[in-house]
């Protein structure tokens, strides 16, 4: 079983009033307060939803089975460390044979090492160019490649426009291989003098550089041994609100109804009603500060749904 997006529109629970209540028409300046709510589904999409695997991640990615190797390792009980790179994601369950961990990275050093570093120097456009050279597609290099040059890419746009660029990805003024070097054909040495990304001619320039990597030790910890147990763990962590439809009043379930079915929103003043569902949720500072929050857990009728709260201020 894999990790599922288990965000479908709202089902038979919040949807047989749907169209009684729709979202307030209202060219008022007060700020208007937009209420969304998706269903995740039942128990089982619940924990199919908190639960990670080892092979939930893009298609072609090159470190596949290094990652099973990790997790492997991980939940057979053993700290896995690694240089400069986690191998598992932080903070997610994951389930082996109908056990339930906690992964956690942890950084217990650092080391010294050399990486290989790729940087891209802008040519220009293909079809602005009169005499281009000859650039190998970026589509046809191996995965680890393919990876490496958006980062080395956008810092080499940033260089030739003085523009902005996605700096929390570039390192160093381009990308640092610090895994599955064997299969580059860019680093260490590159094969190729130029290559064509987007549309645009870029020379390679590649050099191997000292870096000091934190070294992590990435473990998982035993939580919960079966479904039952792993409910309560993922309730007691991560459960933002719980409604019991029986406590709603006035015309609450309609507008819960109507956030599943199309978003729901009210200016100010609000009524007394979706006022008193706001706090329900747990959103009773947005009430006040303003602001936005999503992504949150609600349990409603043992249904499990994400929902967010968002305030259009006037000015927006």
């Amino acid at each position: 079983m894999r990790r599922r997006a288990l965000l479908a529109g709202v089902g038979t629970g919040l949807t047989a009033l749907a169209g009684c209540l729709g979202a307030i028409e209202d060219e008022t300046d007060a700020p208007r307060y937009e209420l969304n709510v998706q269903r995740i589904g039942d128990t089982a999409d619940l924990v199919a939803a908190q639960t990670w695997y080892p092979d939930d991640a893009p298609d072609g990615a090159p470190d596949g089975a290094s990652r099973r190797d990790a997790w492997e390792r991980a939940t057979d009980g053993e700290a896995v460390e690694t240089v400069g790179y986690a191998p598992l994601p932080d903070g997610e369950y994951t389930e082996r044979d109908g056990h339930y961990f906690l992964l956690r990275r942890t950084v217990v050093g650092q080391r010294r090492v050399e990486r290989p570093v790729l940087r891209l120097s802008w040519v220009g456009h293909a079809d602005e160019l009169e005499n281009p050279p000859e650039a190998t597609p970026a589509d046809s290099l191996p995965a680890v490649d393919r990876g490496a040059l958006a980062p080395a890419y956008f810092a080499a746009r940033a260089r030739e426009f003085e523009g902005g660029a996605p700096w929390d990805l570039i390192e160093r003024g381009g990308t640092v291989y610090r895994r599955h070097t064997a299969e580059s054909e860019l680093v260490p040495e590159s094969d190729h003098e130029h290559v064509r990304y987007h549309n645009t001619i870029l020379r390679v320039r590649t050099a191997t550089e000292t870096f000091y990597d934190p070294v992590y030790e990435t473990t998982a910890r035993s939580i919960a041994d079966g479904r039952a147990a792993f409910v309560d763990v993922v309730e007691g962590a991560r459960l933002d609100a719980r409604i019991d439809a029986s406590a709603l009043k006035g015309s609450e379930r309609r507008i819960l109804d109507s956030a599943g079915a199309d978003g729901y929103e009210e200016a100010e003043p609000l009524s007394e009603d979706y006022r008193r569902l706001i706090e329900r949720l747990g959103l009773q500072e947005l009430l006040y500060n303003g602001g936005a929050k999503n992504g949150l857990l609600l349990k409603f009728d043992e249904r499990y749904y994400h929902y967010g709260l968002y305030i259009h201020s006037p000015q927006n």
